[in-house]
């Protein structure tokens, strides 16, 4: 009987390393295929697409803890000089990127047509090697919200229409923009539709590629500064 309940309990045991080991490839998949994707994303930029350790200052703070958490970011870099960065500060207008041992300085004035196509190699392919249209709408929202830049905001979809005729890779029609337009504000944009199949999935997914795309356009766009001179808020 003894012998009986060890070869049960033994048994038992193997059909939970069974299950862990289960769980373990599972997630191994699920991070070797974000792995995947974002390295495709950074080969097919030129190293443009970005995972960075993000500082935001939150609007209600005041300048005094505002300042506070730059020179805690300037320490960070100095710390750690390898790790990617990024300091925004929306409010005030101050946008930084540490990237390969620079710092870039971002000014939101004006919408550069060739950045912004140089950015949009981050939309995903399909299997035919085709971007998404969908993705296109997303940075509709993004250019009409004023993220990316002052002098497009509120851009009619027609006049959005217009402007990217003059990009080859824009593949979206008219009815793509409107049926795809996220809801809700930056970065929080949800689906179109709340009766979209995999919803959350869908919801993860446009906040993953907006936060990408507007640091990739960010970066493209940013002009080098010096770290030790730098001081954003002797400017405000």
């Amino acid at each position: 009987m003894a012998w009986f309940r060890w070869i049960k309990n033994k048994n038992r045991n193997k059909k939970s390393q069974e299950s862990n080991l289960k769980v373990v490839q599972r997630e191994n998949f699920e991070w070797l295929r974000w792995k995947y994707r974002n390295l495709s994303c950074q080969e097919n930029t030129n190293h443009y697409c970005l995972l960075m350790v993000a500082t935001i200052v939150d609007k209600n703070d005041p300048v005094e803890k505002a300042k506070g958490a730059w020179d805690d970011f300037i320490d960070e870099i100095k710390r750690k000089p390898e790790t990617d960065r990024k300091y925004e500060d929306p409010e005030r207008g101050i946008y930084i990127l540490w990237k390969d041992s620079k710092l870039l300085r971002y000014k939101n004035d004006n919408l550069n047509l060739l950045s912004l196509k140089k950015a949009a190699s981050c939309i995903p392919k399909n299997r035919k090697g085709q971007k998404y249209k969908n993705y296109w709408a997303y940075i509709y929202r993004l250019i009409f919200d004023g993220i990316l830049c002052n002098d497009k905001k509120g851009i009619s979809v027609d006049d959005f229409m217009t402007m990217m005729s003059g990009i080859e890779i824009f593949n979206a029609a008219r009815s793509t923009i409107y049926d795809y337009k996220p809801r809700r504000n930056y970065p929080d944009y949800l689906p179109a539709t709340k009766e979209s199949k995999n919803y959350s999935k869908k919801k993860d997914e446009i906040r993953r590629f907006v936060e990408q795309f507007v640091d990739t356009y960010k970066l493209i766009n940013g002009e080098e500064i010096s770290l030790d001179e730098y001081a954003p808020y002797d400017e405000t």
